[in-house]
């Protein structure tokens, strides 16, 4: 996916119906000055988000796919892994996460509250609200694409 593609998509996300622009509170910004961070491999516009998985990963792991100011987008690779049972994250940023293969199930506080995602389901996060990994597919790798953005 070309990274035009990729900020159009994500632009597409806040912008729509499915997810009401005032409680998702993201836009790109429209500033073809923005300096983009990308991590692709040298000299290539485009990767593959399926691409160069080992089944053998003892860690969960985590690959900066772009970052700007205001936005990182991430990789994350995990099988059969879950946060430390007493470790919550507490995010500074907003994040928008789905599943693109595999299974997890999250657990998020205030209100308590237990999420299984499978395969295409999403879940917006919103800032310091506190959340885990309870599980993932030990099976097979989950494959998760990770939005972060601030307001």
């Amino acid at each position: 996916m070309r990274i035009s593609s990729l900020i159009w998509l994500l632009d597409s996300i806040a912008k729509s119906e499915w997810y009401p622009q005032s409680s998702f509170g993201f836009t790109l910004s429209e500033d073809k000055n923005e300096e983009l961070e990308l991590n692709l491999p040298s000299n290539e516009q485009s990767a593959n988000l399926f691409a160069k998985i080992s089944s053998n990963n003892k860690q969960e792991i985590i690959e900066v796919l772009m970052r700007s100011e205001n936005v990182r987008i991430e990789r994350i690779v995990s099988r059969g892994h879950s946060s430390p049972e007493d470790f919550w994250y507490d995010q500074a940023e907003n994040e928008w996460v789905v599943v693109l293969a595999g299974s997890g199930t999250l657990e998020l506080k205030d209100p308590d509250e237990i999420v299984q995602l499978g395969i295409g389901e999403y879940i917006y996060i919103p800032a310091h609200r506190q959340h885990r990994v309870r599980s993932t597919a030990a099976d097979t790798e989950t494959i998760w694409l990770a939005v972060f953005f601030q307001e």
